[in-house]
């Protein structure tokens, strides 16, 4: 069995944490529900313990986290897993504070891309891509009724769909009549 990486364990608690909280709004016990708090008040608990432990242990990532990252992120992520940041820092010529934040903007692009695969939404896209694509490839909307959805022009929609294939050229639009076809 691998060892999971700080990164990899916050991502299970706050998956654990978001599960014990969606229970308790459903609780209609009090006991049920008092319980359901105390145990979603330790998981915060510990997940903001895993937050410092991220930010100032070594070996954070786990190597395939690493491969998501390109330049200069990888490179002090990379760094990170041996070096503190003020060696980082000396190493590279650059200030403690600015390789703190690059790290910090690392590891949360990895935690963006983690919600990505979980949600099955392309990598990359931005949020109202993300909206969009929830719409038009998740919900089988049509493009008139996404650009009512979103309050948009179908111009827009249309555009921004382009842009969607483009970064994932598996996908295809689904029309409102491929859409009554599958409810068929």
């Amino acid at each position: 069995m691998s060892r999971l990486s700080w990164s990899e364990m916050i991502g299970q608690y706050k998956d654990d944490a978001d599960a014990l909280q969606h229970a308790r709004t459903k609780a209609e016990d009090t006991a049920d529900w008092e319980i359901l708090g105390s145990m979603f008040a330790s998981t915060r608990t510990v997940l903001k313990e895993l937050h410092k432990k991220m930010r100032f242990d070594w070996e954070t990532l786990s190597e395939s986290e690493l491969q998501l990252l390109f330049g200069r992120q990888r490179e002090v992520a990379t760094l990170r897993q041996k070096y503190s940041y003020k060696d980082i820092a000396e190493a590279l010529t650059l200030t403690v504070p600015a390789v703190y934040n690059i790290y910090r903007q690392a590891v949360q692009k990895i935690w963006k891309i983690r919600e990505q695969r979980q949600q099955n939404t392309p990598i990359g896209l931005s949020p109202q891509q993300q909206k969009l694509y929830r719409l038009c490839y998740s919900e089988l909307r049509t493009a008139d009724e996404a650009a009512a959805t979103l309050g948009t022009s179908i111009q827009v929609v249309h555009k921004q769909l382009r842009r969607i294939r483009e970064k994932d050229k598996t996908m295809k639009f689904h029309s409102g009549a491929e859409r009554v076809q599958k409810q068929n």
